[in-house]
């Protein structure tokens, strides 16, 4: 999901309870050929940023925009004010998967209805709160290919932000001489990006999972024929219990939980090796295991350079830098 699209930026900026990070791209003249040109990173004192969707999230505005310019001066610029892409932290915003049974056919109807599912199902206020969604239409259940008096059954992925978080960070991006041109959150960003992908190995249907994973947070997303089915979204900072071996176990439990909950019919039953796409995962992250990966019947996919279609200069590393995952997704999404 992306917000403000105006037109395609070179640098990309993404931000974290613990860093900022940037990326800087070129695009060829002709087709979708993308180079990363540079990769920047700039750790942010504790406790200046605290990603929260019921809180504000910046201690100080004018810090933040100090750090931001320190690390944009890394840049050469021709102007005062760069256009960037820019990714904020998953949980600066409530984030739901939404079934319904009729689709509204119009705008005004579907993001009402949209609210009244967050603040009646979910128990989150959205009295001043910025509301985005993606539907994704279900196969028609009768002829009509809609439900009597209403449209067409969808699954939503919606996302709501209170406003007065996201004019913390737009004074930051002010102070700082930002122009976003889109802005989005890390996970939706990186799904974006790696929907390419996803979408070849899903063939003619079946079950395709996504993971992204950094240093304070988990989300999943399972997709069942090409259909957003089943969205885990968990906060689990680094620390005591949080150990990146905990974040895979939290990954196998919620792959386990999907298995039951949903369980295939037909010859879905016997699909094995269902690709796993893991992005953004750090360094230390140690991946599935193996054998607890094949007792599943996934296959994990890691995300690196290759499966997102980009180059790097100079060459010479493996996968994207992990931090710099959230920028990277940021400047490409949509591309």
């Amino acid at each position: 999901m992306i917000w403000f699209p105006v037109k395609q930026p070179s640098i990309g900026l993404g931000v974290s309870a613990n860093r900022l990070v940037l990326v800087e791209v070129s695009r060829a003249w002709r087709g979708r050929a993308v180079t990363v040109r540079r990769c920047e990173e700039r750790a942010l004192p504790e406790g200046l940023v605290r990603p929260s969707p019921s809180q504000l999230n910046i201690k100080d505005v004018g810090a933040l925009a100090a750090e931001v310019r320190a690390l944009l001066d890394t840049v050469p610029r021709r102007s005062r004010t760069f256009t960037s892409a820019v990714s904020l932290p998953d949980h600066c915003a409530r984030v739901a998967l939404l079934a319904f049974e009729a689709w509204p056919r119009k705008a005004a109807e579907a993001e009402a209805l949209i609210r009244w599912r967050f603040q009646k199902e979910l128990n989150v206020g959205v009295g001043d709160t910025r509301i985005e969604y993606r539907m994704f239409p279900l196969p028609a259940q009768n002829p009509s290919g809609t439900v009597p008096g209403g449209g067409a059954p969808a699954r939503v992925l919606a996302l709501a932000v209170r406003r007065d978080i996201l004019a913390q960070y737009e004074r930051v991006w002010e102070q700082a001489g930002i122009l976003p041109v889109t802005v989005g959150v890390t996970s939706l960003q990186m799904f974006d990006l790696c929907r390419p992908a996803m979408e070849r190995a899903m063939g003619a249907g079946g079950d395709v999972f996504f993971a992204h994973v950094n240093e304070e947070s988990f989300a999943f997303l399972a997709l069942r024929d090409r259909i957003p089915l089943y969205l885990r979204m968990k906060l689990v900072r680094n620390g005591a219990g949080h150990s990146m071996a905990a974040k895979v176990d939290e990954m196998l439990a919620t792959l386990q939980f999907y298995f039951e909950r949903f369980p295939a019919s037909g010859e879905d039953r016997l699909q094995r090796g269902r690709p796993l796409f893991l992005a953004g995962a750090p360094s230390d992250f140690p991946g599935v295991p193996l054998a607890d990966a094949e007792a599943l019947g996934v296959a994990p996919v890691p995300i690196g350079w290759k499966e997102l279609g980009v180059t790097r200069k100079p060459t010479g590393a493996d996968g994207p830098p992990p931090g710099l995952a959230s920028a990277l997704s940021a400047v490409l999404a949509g591309v």
